[in-house]
């Protein structure tokens, strides 16, 4: 599952859940440690929403298909087919 290609978001979500989980911690770090990560992966989500994040050009992809989907420059987003520096 981890570092497939086809990844999506439910598997990234399902993969961190499965991590936290199976994790050796204390009940008390462990409820500290799932609220820290599900207000990170909200942030995450948002960000993916506002279109902070681009997709990368695949193989016959025409350069005009990722600049419809690339960000807004006037609001500090990268340029299509970019990831912005976290």
């Amino acid at each position: 599952m981890a570092g497939k290609a086809d990844m999506t978001l439910h598997g990234l979500r399902q993969l961190a859940e499965w991590s936290l989980q199976h994790a050796c911690m204390e009940p008390d770090l462990l409820r500290e440690v799932r609220g820290a990560w599900e207000e990170a992966w909200d942030a995450f989500c948002r960000r993916i929403v506002e279109g902070e994040f681009t997709l990368a050009l695949r193989d016959g992809e025409e350069e005009a298909e990722a600049e419809t989907a690339g960000a807004d420059a006037d609001h500090g987003r990268p340029a299509a087919g970019g990831l912005p520096v976290v």
